[in-house]
């Protein structure tokens, strides 16, 4: 777990080296689309997310699950009970994990990696992605966080963690989190 955030650490800082620009499209006074692609060493991020008048977290509650795959991986595991865990700390909300063996197209999820719901929804990752970036969709009600690898799917993680917390690692052992 230390390597994985010392490697997230150093990725961090150098995609803040490299990062581009947003482009934002004012759709109404309350919701807008940011289309980003960001480069950096050993990938791109690409997020695809609409602003809604939607709480993800409210009074410490939440209608969000995280969805991973019935047959996940280690990683997988450890990508969701990351997210869990630092969404907690942050809003002392717990969401629950659960696998998409019985998803509903009707609840909000935060779906990692490939799971049944995202391959039905096709929200999957471009191959331009390489081994490190990720894709952040919503569609619907639901966040998709994907990768062409596991890791992948960790840094999509901490990176929407960054966008919805303003989540910032240093070292494996110091990070910010709002």
């Amino acid at each position: 777990m230390k390597k994985m955030k010392q490697i997230f650490a150093i990725t961090l800082a150098t995609c803040t080296l490299f990062a581009t620009g947003c482009k934002k499209e004012t759709n109404d006074g309350k919701s807008y689309t940011v289309n980003h692609v960001g480069l950096y060493e050993g990938g791109i991020h690409e997020l695809h997310y609409t602003k809604t008048d939607d709480y993800f977290v409210k009074d410490n509650k939440s209608d969000y699950s995280i969805l991973i795959p019935a047959a996940a991986t280690e990683e997988n595991v450890y990508a969701a009970e990351e997210l869990q865990e630092l969404v907690k700390e942050a809003t002392k909300c717990n969401l629950p994990i659960v696998t998409d063996a019985g998803y509903s197209a009707d609840k909000k999820y935060i779906s990692l990696g490939n799971t049944a719901y995202a391959v039905t929804v096709e929200a999957k990752p471009t191959p331009e992605l390489d081994n490190y970036g990720y894709s952040i969709q919503t569609v619907n009600k639901s966040i998709f966080i994907n990768a062409n690898t596991d890791i992948g799917v960790t840094y999509g993680v901490y990176g929407f963690l960054e966008l919805q917390f303003n989540f910032d690692c240093f070292t494996d052992e110091c990070y910010t989190i709002d």
